[in-house]
């Protein structure tokens, strides 16, 4: 066959190449002028129109008369929706070991604390009685605290970690506090009494004669019976009567003594503590005494039995009567003890038990219940009131899986932690009405004090400025 002539089996042929040319040829012109808008760092140029892929759907663009956004902002939301598209990276989380000893007598701990903080990471974690705690977090270099009740709080100021590894910190030592406040006794009016110091803190640890037979467990004192009793070391964290040793107790740390006596409370972590004396009722005697110790560092204080007064409390009713008036002759009446067939007569009681609050600059100190004194013949039936309301909360948690424990650490993410100040109880006191009327009620410190009293129907506020000797104040009670 001549080279001029083609069989008609190749046309189809020739037909299917010219037709792949040309798809090739327009695929390369739209290449060049149309795929880059589709490139995530491409920006669409004014009056571009977006591609199809990118474009926001019709029915989800606003209206023109209320503000379509332009082509600049439509391509930068492709754009976002773009980078939101990417997958997320997995970085698989580091594990920090932290073990804790007490190698005390007092020993194994309890429980202890790990703060660990990045520069930009934090997390606060407890580790419970075994002494050892696995924490995940995001690689990243640390400092880590470890704290203890009774302990110096140890520091590691460098732990590098990275992604899957696992890092097993050399065990921490627990060193027990070694600070000591000194401390004297005397009264200035000479009256021999004994005295109860108090002292309260975060930081204050048993002895190690603390793990002795005690009331705490219900166990008899050494020598009743049971001479080879021996209490577990952790329950002499909780035992309730004082140790004769170094005073420590659950509560409050406390010696009894008798002015001239010196005392030492010993086995102190560093940080604030509140020294205060009480009577034999634990009605307190004087002003606090606030120390701030360093770590092993000593403290003294000298307290004075003698500074602490009383209160005399002059009311005057809402009406502008003098309550006073009225309880010193009720209270003259029941001297006098009238026969009841000869009480003439009846009055209206409106005078009900008072509530009163004591505060000074750190807030409630102090409360007592003033019940006053009753017409002659009148008894008085208290009727307890209850809300009658049940409250039943229930909580229900959802648990999210977290691969690590750390987050963002913020402002207020600190290592070392200062705890709340210490601060003494309420004391619950004694007020009632002398003969004069006036109701007396103490012992109270020689500090500035706020007082407040409320009765059913009535308030009524003062102050009660500082002084050593008895205070008179008045309080008008007023209707709310």
């Amino acid at each position: 066959m001549p080279p001029s002539v083609r069989s008609p089996r190749s046309r189809p042929i020739t037909l299917l190449a010219a037709a792949a040319v040309l798809v090739l040829a327009w695929s390369a012109w739209w290449f060049v002028d149309e795929a880059p808008s589709l490139r995530p760092s491409a920006r669409e140029a004014p009056g571009s129109a977006a591609p199809e892929a990118l474009r926001t759907p019709p029915e989800l663009e606003p209206p023109e008369d209320v503000g379509a956004p332009s082509p600049e902002a439509r391509g930068e939301r492709a754009v976002a929706a773009a980078e939101r598209r990417e997958p997320t990276l997995q970085i698989e989380p580091a594990r920090l070991v932290v073990r804790a000893e007490d190698r005390s007598p007092l020993g194994p701990l309890r429980g202890f604390d790990v703060r660990v903080a990045s520069d930009t990471r934090f997390a606060a974690e407890h580790g419970t009685a075994d002494g050892e705690l696995e924490l995940p977090l995001t690689p990243g270099t640390y400092a880590v605290v470890v704290a203890a009740r009774g302990c110096e709080p140890a520091e590691i100021a460098r732990v590098e970690l990275t992604s899957g590894a696992t890092v097993r910190l050399d065990p921490v030592v627990m060193q027990p506090g070694s600070a000591c406040i000194r401390g004297a006794v005397f009264d200035a009016l000479g009256m021999g009494r004994s005295v109860v110091v108090e002292l309260i803190g975060a930081g204050r640890r048993p002895c190690e004669r603390c793990i002795e037979p005690s009331d705490v467990d219900g166990a008899r004192p050494a020598g009743a019976g049971v001479p080879d009793a021996k209490r577990s070391a952790p329950d002499a964290w909780e035992r309730r009567d004082p140790c004769r040793a170094c005073g420590y107790a659950r509560d409050a740390s406390r010696f009894e003594l008798r002015a001239g006596d010196g005392f030492a409370f010993g086995n102190l972590v560093h940080g604030e503590y509140v020294v205060r004396l009480t009577d034999q009722r634990g009605a307190p005697l004087g002003d606090e005494e606030r120390l701030q110790l360093l770590p092993g560092g000593s403290g003294s204080v000298v307290l004075d039995a003698s500074r602490s007064r009383m209160v005399e409390l002059d009311f005057v009713d809402v009406d502008g009567s003098s309550l006073a008036t009225l309880w010193s002759r009720r209270l003259a009446v029941l001297d006098e003890e009238v026969p009841e067939e000869e009480i003439v007569g009846s009055e209206v009681v409106t005078d009900f038990a008072i509530d009163l609050v004591v505060e000074d600059e750190l807030g409630e100190r102090a409360r007592a219940r003033l019940d006053p004194p009753l017409p002659s013949g009148v008894g008085m039936t208290l009727v307890g009131v209850s809300s009658g309301r049940s409250v039943h909360v229930s909580r229900d948690f959802a648990l999210r899986r977290r691969t690590v424990v750390d987050r963002a650490r913020t402002a207020e993410d600190r290592l070392l932690l200062d705890p709340a100040a210490p601060r003494f109880p309420v004391a619950q006191l004694e007020c009632e009405v002398a003969a004069s009327g006036l109701a007396l009620l103490g012992p109270l410190p020689t500090s500035a004090l706020k007082l407040r009293a409320t009765r059913s129907t009535a308030t009524a506020e003062a102050v009660v400025p500082a002084a050593t000797a008895t205070t008179r104040v008045r309080l008008r009670l007023q209707a709310p």
